[in-house]
């Protein structure tokens, strides 16, 4: 709402919680541009996207996460690049909050600086974090575990182009404790089981994993690093083990993955 935009917008708050909707309706009061969605039942993100993407009317669209904050100007960075009709999909560059002195603020910065990699040579490697897209997308499937990377898959399929805006800031709590961050790496990763399945080989994948897992050390400056990486390296193979068990074996939905991390909030 300060990101001072220069088009016309509206801003949909889709959610299931009385709570959250009391608030959105206050704020309504005194903001013309904020619309309602309430969600009569939890169903997920994805069910949530598709009633906004059913609702909205602009032709560009910019998914953001509830617990996030959207650097100065960032928006606005996002929709030039529309200006140019090859482009379908920008996304914004994701800052960890944490201290990077701590183990969990370690993990995150090298965590984020890989994504920031990988998005310089892959601008479609996207995040719901801060993501634009052109208005061209009908629905998602209801039990996609990645959202984001399902609509960065069917905007590709399009023909479009994707570009990555790496002054476009959105900056990110990471999680703090073993559960979350196991919890939250096991749905991701699930999501790109999935997403191998639909669309073929992606970005991340078991075999990428291990090639990642190699060079994970040239990134450790003294002996604590060293040590909180060899962590890292543990808890992720773990949620990637888990993350097949899930899909593969116990074949869990959607809502039986999705559990809120509440450290990262």
């Amino acid at each position: 709402m300060s990101q001072n935009i220069k088009e016309d917008f509206e801003i949909i708050v889709a959610c299931p919680d009385d709570e959250t909707a009391k608030i959105i309706r206050e704020l309504m009061k005194s903001n013309k541009h904020l619309k309602l969605i309430k969600e009569e039942k939890r169903e997920g993100k994805p069910a949530a996207i598709n009633k906004i993407l059913a609702k909205a009317k602009g032709q560009i669209l910019i998914f953001t996460d509830a617990d996030v904050i959207i650097g100065k100007d960032s928006i606005n960075k996002l929709l030039l690049h529309f200006k140019d009709k090859n482009i379908g999909l920008v996304t914004g560059h994701l800052v960890p909050t944490n201290d990077p002195n701590s183990k969990y603020g370690f993990w995150a910065k090298f965590l984020y600086d890989k994504a920031h990699e990988i998005r310089l040579r892959n601008p479609f490697f996207a995040s719901g974090n801060l993501m634009a897209i052109r208005n061209v997308i009908k629905s998602i499937p209801t039990n996609a575990l990645s959202d984001d990377f399902v609509i960065a898959k069917e905007i590709e399929k399009q023909g479009f182009k994707a570009v990555y805006e790496k002054d476009a800031l959105v900056y990110v709590n990471f999680p703090t404790n073993i559960k979350d961050f196991v919890n939250q790496r096991r749905r991701t990763f699930a999501g790109h089981i999935q997403l191998n399945k639909w669309y073929g080989k992606t970005e991340r994948n078991l075999g990428n994993e291990l090639k990642y897992l190699l060079s994970m050390f040239n990134y450790c400056r003294n002996f604590i690093q060293y040590f909180w990486m060899i962590e890292l390296a543990f808890w992720r193979l773990l949620s990637w083990i888990l993350s097949f068990y899930d899909i593969k074996i116990k074949k869990k939905s959607l809502v039986e993955l999705w559990k809120p991390i509440e450290s990262s909030k």
